[in-house]
């Protein structure tokens, strides 16, 4: 626990700076900022300021005598303690309380004859009266078994509170509302504003020195036994582990994240964090101690004054880091954040995770060290360059100084064993391909690249290799050669521009002149191709090889740049140069006519055609019949899809093969629709065939529809009057009828059904013929008696109109032109309006209120 360096001791005041009388001991020490002041047994107060110089390596510090003033007669100087809201210091001579000034010294008594015959005292930094022109303290008496507060000023003291203990106290200090007291068998806690009083423990009778100290906010340190300090809250509660320390301690300094403890023999030095003891510096004859500016602890014996200046963070956390104690050091740098610059803490944590993840590594823990190189931030590279051949020769790196580790490289590190070194590398390759996208030196895309081809991960290498800095191209080709990684090679000319080298080498891999398992296939090539912006010589030429070895990723490549709108590549002259590769040429068609639904006539016969050879070839051949059918079907879909295509032309070729099926299509295309019904009927033998047939060509169109039945219906009796096939027509005939009456004009099928079939046969189609007859009946007398009606009510409407009588009084107006109606004709509107006759212009509308009566 010892391993650490914290302080530095060094003298700052020998003997001979302060001693006049050899008689002359040092008794107090007060520090508020750079200035000392030291009392001693002679009266004398003694002011020092420090001047302290650092370099990056050390600090050195040195006192300059200010003034010294001599205090009444020759007493001891028994007590000091800065008073800064005052500038003041307050002093404690021979049991007198003084104020002095902090400047020159000068004194100014407080209430004489009021606050003597005192033992200690203690100023609280945290008073409970804020006034910013006076000080709180709590002062103790010889012989009494009291503690006063007073509220001090520079002219004036007033008693604020005075507490009754049980024994005279010995040692005490205050925080806030808070008061911590040692008496002789015990440490009690008191709460100034309620008066609660608590025991915290008892002091034993082995000699133990009772000690309060204030070490921090709302929190004291007192002395137990067993070489304990033991933390204290102002509740009475200890929020954490006591301290082990050495015996005998009786006076403690706090300077974050350390506390010294003094005793007769040694300096001790522990820390806050993991309450470990750090240091041990010997001093013989210390008896006073005190935290000062910068982190430093001023020491005093009785004719000296030593200074321990704190090492640099730096140089502890390499102690730390050399040790192994990771987590001590990130501790200490966490702890450092209050007393730092943002800039120099963030610098500084930065390079304590990386060392830490550099000891993690060490020790073979990759994700602890992942973790701590991705908190600190660290250059990639300087993990990288522990690793031989993954630095590029142009790289300007040059790693961190002072160094982030002691290892020389990565074999030393594993030993070189073979094992670990693939673990190493993996955990490498891991850690920069989370920084890929983040990270943009070249230095780490070469790396990467390399790295990742090493482990045979090279399915991972193509995105990073799109960013790749053109300065390392050369560089990288060559290891990528060297470690046979082909394909990533070709992928390193492609995007450096140089797209014939990336071809040839991936036209090698194709056809087995070099091997790399790492290649996707021709497809990639044809995605690379046809995404990017390549001459037509480039695309001819590739696309020739392609084709060779694959013809459906080649007809890909022509798909692809067309679905992109290249303009570069006309129509005809892609088919013309895919004549050679049929399979091709028939997926190309295929795309453009039924997916891109291009309208060109040619294309449309040339596709229809070329499936038609197809068909023909494999029905000649008679020997796969599944890519038969599967040919047949997709003739089929062309000839169903498209209207563009020479119908005549194709039907000729069909019909001397007996592809009846097809000739459907096309006799519905010429719109031989009978035909069509005919070979459904008579050659393919599928009835339900013809009624679909029927259904998906009259769709949208009743009439038309209720024709093509018709057709089929005369179809299926042609062959029952001829005998042919009689039973199956007979069965079809009925069924259609049976199943679609509504398709069928009664009248017109009740001539052609023969007289010899039952009534049962075509029941169905009978019941809905007479249910259809009985409903246009009623319907029809439905609507004479709605007419009827409509008549008989305007009849009386009429009637109304006529029979009652219009009384015109001598007086009234016409509404049109304001005239008396006189013995003149009249005009007289459903509504009641009457007019003059000559003023009805339309006798339709109303001229007053616009009403309209009738449509004319």
């Amino acid at each position: 626990t010892m391993a650490l360096k914290v302080f530095d001791l060094k003298l700052v005041l020998g003997r001979e700076h302060i001693i006049g009388d050899k008689r002359t001991c040092i008794e107090s020490i007060e520090t508020n900022g750079r200035n000392v002041y030291l009392g001693t047994n002679d009266g004398n107060i003694h002011h020092y300021l420090l001047n302290i110089e650092e370099s990056r390596e050390s600090k050195t510090v040195e006192a300059i005598r200010q003034t010294v003033k001599q205090i009444g007669t020759k007493k001891s100087i028994s007590q000091i303690s800065a008073a800064p809201a005052l500038n003041h210091l307050v002093v404690n001579c021979e049991g007198n309380l003084l104020l002095l000034s902090m400047l020159d010294l000068s004194v100014t008594n407080v209430a004489p004859g009021k606050l003597k015959n005192i033992t200690s005292f203690c100023v609280n930094r945290r008073p409970m009266h804020q006034n910013p022109f006076t000080v709180e303290i709590c002062v103790a008496f010889n012989k009494k078994r009291v503690l006063q507060i007073y509220q001090v000023s520079k002219d004036s003291s007033t008693l604020m509170q005075e507490l009754s203990l049980p024994e005279q106290p010995k040692s005490f200090s205050m925080d806030g509302k808070a008061i911590c007291v040692a008496t002789s068998t015990t440490y009690i806690i008191i709460n100034c504003e309620t008066g609660t009083r608590q025991e915290l423990m008892s002091i034993g009778e082995d000699g133990m020195l009772s000690m309060v100290s204030h070490v921090g906010v709302s929190e004291f340190l007192i002395s137990a036994s067993n070489a304990l300090g033991v933390f204290v809250s102002i509740d009475g509660t200890s929020n954490r582990p006591p301290l082990q320390w050495s015996d005998g301690v009786f006076n403690v300094a706090v300077a974050e994240p350390y506390l010294t403890a003094l005793n007769d023999e040694f300096v001790t030095v522990h820390s806050l964090l993991d309450n470990q003891q750090k240091q041990s510096i010997p001093l013989r004859g210390g008896n006073l101690i005190r935290s000062c500016v910068g982190g430093m602890i001023l020491l005093c014996t009785a004719k000296d004054v030593m200074v321990l200046i704190p090492v640099s963070l730096e140089t502890q956390l390499q102690g730390l880091f050399n040790s192994g104690s990771v987590e001590a050091a990130l501790s200490l740098v966490q702890s450092s954040k209050k007393r730092l610059s943002k800039s120099k803490y963030e610098t500084l944590w930065s390079r304590a995770c990386c060392m830490a993840g550099f000891i993690q590594l060490a020790q073979f823990d990759f994700e602890a060290a992942k973790q701590y190189f991705l908190d600190g931030s660290m250059d990639p590279r300087e993990l990288i360059s522990l690793f031989p051949g993954l630095v590029p020769s142009s790289s300007s790196f040059i790693p961190s100084v002072p160094a982030l580790h002691n290892l020389s490289n990565i074999q030393q590190v594993c030993s070189d064993d073979k094992n670990k070194l693939e673990e190493c590398k993996t955990f490498l390759a891991a850690y920069l391909e989370e920084l890929c996208n983040t990270n943009t030196k070249p230095d780490v895309f070469y790396a990467t690249v390399l790295v990742l081809a090493q482990l045979g991960k090279k399915e991972t290498v193509q995105q990073i290799i799109e960013t790749l800095d053109q300065n390392i191209v050369e560089e990288m080709v060559f290891k990528l050669k060297e470690v046979k990684c082909f394909h990533q090679l070709a992928l390193v000319h492609l995007h450096s521009g140089d797209t014939d080298d990336a071809m040839k080498i991936w036209k090698s891999i194709v056809t087995c002149d070099i091997s790399d398992e790492s290649f996707p296939g021709v497809g990639f090539v044809v995605s690379e191709l046809s995404h990017r912006a390549i001459d037509a010589a480039t695309l001819w030429k590739n696309a020739e090889w392609i084709l060779q070895c694959d013809q459906h990723s080649g007809a890909q490549l022509f798909i692809d740049i067309f679905n992109n709108n290249n303009e570069s590549l006309n129509v005809d002259n892609v088919v013309s140069f895919l004549h050679e590769f049929p399979i091709a040429l028939c997926e190309y068609l295929y795309h453009l006519v039924i997916v891109c639904k291009v309208q060109k006539e040619k294309l449309h016969t040339h596709i229809a055609v070329m499936f038609l050879e197809q068909v023909l070839s494999l029905h000649k051949s008679q020997e796969d019949k599944n890519s038969l059918e599967e040919a047949r079907k997709k003739l089929q879909e062309i000839l169903r899809f498209s209207n563009l295509y020479r119908v005549h032309l194709i039907l000729n070729k069909v019909q001397e093969f007996g592809l009846f099926a097809e000739q459907v299509i096309l006799h519905s295309k010429l719109g031989e629709h009978d035909k069509a019904l005919e070979i459904l009927v008579h050659n393919l033998s599928d009835p339900l065939a013809a009624k679909n047939y029927c259904i998906e060509q009259g769709e949208g169109n009743d009439k038309f529809r209720q024709q093509l039945f018709h057709s089929l219906l005369s179809v299926y009796f042609s062959d029952i009057s001829a005998t042919r096939g009689s039973s199956g027509s007979v069965t079809a005939a009925i069924d259609i009828l049976n199943e679609h009456p509504e398709d069928f004009n009664w009248e017109s099928v009740l001539h052609l059904i023969p007289t010899q079939w039952s009534v049962s046969l075509i029941r169905n189609f009978l019941e809905h013929v007479l249910r259809d007859r009985i409903h246009g009946c009623r319907s029809r007398k439905i609507e004479r008696s709605l007419i009827k009606s409509e008549v008989l009510f305007l009849h009386r409407e009429q009637h109304l109109l006529h029979s009652r009588p219009v009384v015109i009084h001598e007086n009234r107006v016409c509404n049109v032109c304001n005239r008396t109606l006189s013995d003149s004709p009249l005009a007289r509107y459903p509504n009641g309006v009457v007019i003059h006759a000559h003023c009805c212009k339309n006798k339709y509308v109303c001229p007053v209120t616009g009403k309209l009566f009738k449509v004319s």
